[in-house]
């Protein structure tokens, strides 16, 4: 697992929010340099923990959307203006197929491009959230 394939601390931290609650092997924890991946010997749910924060890889959080939250995020390689390929992204609700949100630039890397997607999906997620907590 490289750095590249966890989520960010912020990205982390607004799915702990939402109810994440996958085992993860990472979790974010606190330093006088601030805060940076830390790895253990056994995968657990950190995020049950008050002062603790899972580090779930981008792949689990992607899943996690879209088993719970029923947001899917595809990854689009397409050809920039120079021929050279790169990455776009689409997000969709799995409710209905509706089309929320995709990407207004391309990404150089396919990395780059689900990096950003885990952004806007996350921004949807609690958008969702909070509506759907406004109605009770």
């Amino acid at each position: 697992m490289t750095k590249e394939t966890l989520c960010t601390y912020e990205q982390s931290n607004r799915l702990k929010r939402l109810g994440f609650d996958l085992p993860c092997w990472c979790s974010y924890e606190y330093s006088e340099t601030g805060r940076f991946p830390f790895c253990a010997n056994k995968e657990g749910n950190y995020n049950a923990h008050p002062f603790t924060l899972s580090a779930p890889t981008q792949d689990d959080a992607h899943r996690w959307l879209r088993d719970t939250m029923k947001i899917l995020i595809v990854i689009n390689p397409q050809k920039n203006t120079e021929g050279e390929i790169c990455y776009g992204y689409s997000i969709f609700y799995l409710e209905d197929i509706s089309p929320i949100g995709w990407s207004y630039e391309l990404c150089k890397n396919y990395e780059e491009a689900m990096l950003h997607a885990l952004d806007y999906a996350i921004e949807c997620a609690v958008i969702q959230y909070r509506k759907q907590n406004q109605k009770k």
